[in-house]
């Protein structure tokens, strides 16, 4: 058996469409600015820390979880403590 390199070996799969269209950009065309696409933070009271009362952990404001979690509740820090709730891990 011979291998032929000037032809090139077909393919096995099937080739992949370009299912996206041609773009053209006027000039001219003033591009809008771009959509906030961060959803806007909880409001909370200033000062709070977020419970998540079903883990026994509180979050303060900037913190990866604070108000996220589905079961929790605002409170002050002292009043966290008091209740029994810690702080998050790498907090």
């Amino acid at each position: 058996n011979r291998v032929d390199f000037d032809r090139s070996a077909p393919s096995k799969l099937p080739p992949v469409p370009n299912l996206a269209p041609p773009v053209s950009v006027d000039p001219t065309t003033p591009v809008p600015p771009a959509a906030e696409s961060v959803p806007a933070a909880p409001s909370a009271p200033s000062g709070q820390v977020w419970v998540n009362t079903r883990s026994g952990v509180y979050w303060r404001p900037g913190t990866r979880y604070y108000g996220k979690t589905k079961k929790g509740k605002y409170m002050t820090e002292a009043e966290a403590i008091k209740a029994g709730y810690h702080a998050a891990g790498g907090q």
